[in-house]
């Protein structure tokens, strides 16, 4: 079964190494601070990282024993096309190129005109960016100084924050509930399916006793066996097909939420890489149109946006007057929070 405690934790290392900028140390130091720990409790070694995490394939249903590769029945949170491009990152023969400056909107924004990537370059102690126009034919406008671009970046997020932040708890311990129990629904699945497996490999046991005890003849075993092996391999590609996504797509939900409400206080504090991340599930579109910022929300940041609105609009409805917020009674607090809970749900 998935542990669900570290299991998120591991596949943020996966999406964390993929990244240009980091390294084996670098994923090592990052694998500490969100508490990924080895058995003993002790942070990982780089080493250890590498070898019991990042190259460990029974992540993706494969069982090693004797140095022979098998099919697992197992759970599988990390995808292969994840699995394989970390692969390919830890045997590449040169290491990533650190760059003294790495600017936080670097491979973030584009340019209105004509799409390209906007190009920042530190003028007077300042980041600016803009297009590279004398290849992409674009007219000339004003560079867009970073600190600006991201002013105009808040009331964007501040457009995404729950206004009550006990309903905001409550939508991601409901988030999480669902979650697991996908993972239990899933695991329980996988649990009946392979007790299947294991009562049709001892049918073919016996089925060999019957043969060697000359209860059968050779041709009755060949037949049997084949009807054996055939719903055993049937059950195991039932395992194999068990639909993860939807749990995926739900997990991802519950963290661009999580992100969302604590987009606006914390993105001054937040890392180069947090802000790339954050801004990348948050907007969809991010242009740069001269000294202005073009963005649109993500699918799932648009739908927390309206919800947002809603809530504001049912805390409007239920107010009884404009100078005492809290000029109600009990039976209408209960009321609204219901009503909240119903446009969240």
């Amino acid at each position: 079964a998935i542990d669900k405690d570290n299991a998120p934790l591991v596949k943020k290392i996966y999406e964390k190494f993929l990244d240009p900028e980091e390294s084996q140390n670098s994923v090592a130091k990052y694998a500490a601070a969100i508490g990924l720990k080895s058995a003993n409790g002790r942070p990982l070694s780089r080493s250890a990282l590498v070898y019991s995490v990042l190259r460990n394939k029974f992540y993706i249903g494969i069982n090693t024993w004797n140095d022979k590769e098998y099919p697992g029945a197992q759970e599988t949170f990390i995808d292969n096309k994840l699995f394989n491009a970390v692969q390919d990152k830890l045997t590449r023969k040169t290491a990533p190129k650190y760059r003294r400056h790495n600017p936080d909107l670097k491979d973030i924004f584009f340019c209105k005109n004509c799409g390209g990537r906007i190009t920042w370059e530190i003028q007077k102690g300042h980041w600016y960016g803009h297009c590279n126009f004398t290849y992409n034919n674009c007219p000339p406008v004003p560079w867009a100084r970073q600190d600006l671009v991201e002013e105009q970046l808040m009331p964007y997020l501040e457009g995404i924050i729950c206004p009550d932040p006990e309903i905001g708890k409550w939508i991601i311990e409901e988030l999480k509930g669902d979650l697991n129990k996908g993972y239990n629904d899933n695991t329980e699945a996988i649990r009946h399916m392979s007790a299947q497996q294991d009562n049709l490999k001892r049918q073919l046991s016996v089925l060999y006793d019957d043969r060697l005890s000359g209860r059968i003849t050779t041709g009755e075993y060949d037949d049997k066996r084949k009807e054996i092996e055939s719903k055993i391999a049937d059950v195991g590609e039932r395992i194999a097909n068990i639909d993860t996504e939807q749990n995926e797509n739900l997990r991802k939900g519950i963290e661009i939420f999580e992100k969302s409400q604590i987009a606006h206080s914390q993105y001054p504090k937040m890392s180069t890489n947090e802000k790339k991340s954050l801004l990348v599930d948050i907007f969809s579109n991010r242009y740069i149109n001269g000294k202005l910022i073009e963005v649109k929300y993500s699918p799932e940041a648009q739908y927390i946006a309206e919800k947002v609105q809603l809530h504001k609009n049912a805390n409007i409805y239920f107010r009884t007057t404009k100078s005492q917020r809290n000029n109600r009674d009990k039976l209408q607090d209960l009321l609204l929070v219901e009503q909240y809970r119903s446009i969240w749900h």
